[in-house]
């Protein structure tokens, strides 16, 4: 198990040298607004009050992001849209 570990770590990556090839187009106002929203409140519930959608769209809004920036969860969709000057 030691061997395996040591062999993976030595391959592993900073998270800087991953490469962001996912071509992705500027996101429109409603997914800038989500995004920003993501990263300043501390519940769904106050970010979909703040949109004026029930709470459940809020939260597909936010599935939707991931996938659209090539993120694996909603914490690195912001940190990737935050790199590119989004929010």
């Amino acid at each position: 198990m030691r061997a395996l570990f040591d062999r993976v770590w030595d391959e592993a990556r900073k998270p800087a040298d991953v490469d962001h090839t996912v071509a992705v187009s500027a996101p429109t106002d409603d997914e800038r607004q989500i995004l920003t929203l993501m990263c300043r409140v501390s519940k769904d519930e106050a970010g979909a009050r703040t949109t004026g959608v029930s709470v459940r769209t809020y939260r597909r809004r936010i599935a939707d992001l991931p996938a659209a920036l090539g993120a694996g969860n909603r914490a690195q969709a912001a940190l990737i849209a935050r790199e590119r000057g989004w929010i």
